[in-house]
Formats: C-alpha cells, sequence, structure tokens
C-alpha cells in the first residue's frame, strides 16, 4: 500500500507541476501581448489640459438624462440607462473638445471614445463602487481592458485604454465622484479621481451650441498625417 501511495503522490505532484507551468507561461505570455501603459502621473500630465472638461462632461451627461429622461427612468433597464447617460456624456464632450486639435474622435464597434495625442483611448462609462466598468464579454471589452485593444489607423502607436467614468451615491440617485481608471486584466493599474462630492453649477443647455457638432463632423474621417497623429480629412466626403 505504501509504494502505490508514493506512486499517485509523485503521479498527482507532476500534475500540479506542468498546472504551474502552463500557468505561468500563460500570464508570461499575455504580460508580454500588453502594450506599455502609460502610468498614472504620464497620463496626468497628458490630460492637464482637458480632465476639468471630461469631468464636466460626465457630470453634466448625467443631469441631461436626469432632466430629459427622468419621468422615464422607471421604465429603463439598468443597461439601458447606462446606455442613454454615456451617449448624452459623449454628445457633451464632442461639443466640448471638437475644436481641439489633439483629440481624436472614434467609432469601433459599438464604442465611442477619443483619442488623446495619439496615446490615450478615453471611453466613458458607469463605475461600481470599486471604480470598474460592466460590460458584457465581448472580444473588443477584453482587448480594452487586457490593454491589447488595436486601432486601425494606429496599429504600430502603443495606446493606453481607460475608462472615465461616474460612482453613483448610495441611493443610486445622483452623482458622488469622477474617475479616469486605467483597466488591467481584472484589476486596475490606476485611478485618477477628477470630482469627489460632485455638485451642479451654472449647467449650460445640451442644445445650447448650434450647429450641433454631430452635423459639423459627419463627414470627416480619422486618418493618419505625414507626423505619424491622427487627423481629420476635411476633404473626404466631398
Amino acid at each position: 500500500m505504501g509504494p502505490i501511495s508514493a506512486v499517485n503522490f509523485s503521479k498527482w505532484n507532476n500534475i500540479w507541476n506542468i498546472f504551474q507551468y502552463f500557468f505561468n507561461f500563460v500570464r508570461t505570455l499575455k504580460s508580454r501581448c500588453m502594450k506599455n501603459i502609460l502610468s498614472r502621473e504620464e497620463a496626468e500630465t497628458l490630460l492637464l489640459p482637458y480632465k476639468q472638461a471630461i469631468s464636466r462632461c460626465i457630470i453634466e451627461g448625467y443631469a441631461d438624462y436626469q432632466q430629459f429622461d427622468g419621468s422615464r427612468a422607471i421604465m429603463h433597464s439598468k443597461t439601458t440607462r447606462a446606455s442613454i447617460i454615456a451617449d448624452y456624456i459623449f454628445y457633451r464632450i464632442k461639443k466640448e473638445l471638437r475644436d481641439s486639435q489633439e483629440i481624436s474622435f472614434i467609432k469601433k464597434n459599438r464604442m465611442n471614445a477619443i483619442i488623446v495625442r495619439n496615446r490615450l483611448l478615453i471611453r466613458f462609462k458607469k463605475l461600481d463602487k470599486n471604480k470598474r466598468s460592466g460590460n458584457i464579454p465581448t472580444k473588443q471589452v477584453s482587448s480594452f481592458r487586457e490593454q491589447t485593444l488595436e486601432i486601425e489607423e494606429l496599429k504600430n502607436i502603443s495606446i493606453t485604454c481607460v475608462d472615465a467614468g461616474y460612482v453613483l451615491d448610495n441611493l443610486g440617485l445622483s452623482i458622488s465622484s469622477t474617475h479616469l481608471v486605467c483597466p488591467k486584466g481584472k484589476l486596475n493599474d490606476w485611478i485618477m479621481t477628477l470630482d469627489e462630492n460632485v455638485t451642479i453649477k451654472n449647467q449650460t443647455s445640451i442644445f445650447s451650441v448650434d450647429p450641433p457638432v454631430d452635423n459639423e463632423k459627419e463627414n470627416k474621417r480619422v486618418k493618419i498625417k505625414k507626423n505619424g497623429n491622427l487627423g481629420y480629412d476635411k476633404q473626404a466626403n466631398s
């Protein structure tokens, strides 16, 4: 009985060693596949001119939902509500940042995002108490969180993916804080707080800018400039 037990132990020990080797191999491979991620300090420097505008658009985009859709909120699922709010936020972002030469707007599948100086891709999401966004687990979502997402126009440029989002209060009725969050797999690599103890002051109407930004940039396409930066081909469809 003794020798049999020793053989079984040796067998399971070998299986365990193989499992550990495979696990470490996959982890190493995934790490090598990840692009170089901007540090929190690097991202903060990059976003210095835009942090306040981004936070303001998030807060006021949420307020737009309360103003224009609040009476129908009881009909909306959590997913529908978050999606509508994200549309309001992105509309304000486009109006606020449309004249910046350092900002590009993209739509990849169902994801609306901005690219800042060809280094930082930002999408806009509702965040939970752990500063994590909720998503349907698609291949694109997985690539975003693993920092392996590729943009066709920027294949040879390393881009860091981040969520710009809001955390609701305990009652889920208003925004308590806004953040920029850099995901890395199932965890967050870093978190940058934009605003805490949020209050809305002197909010402008979502329809205050004429003409709407959607009409102004409807026919503009993202392209690579000669210096490697993203730009718009204003005559693309003219």
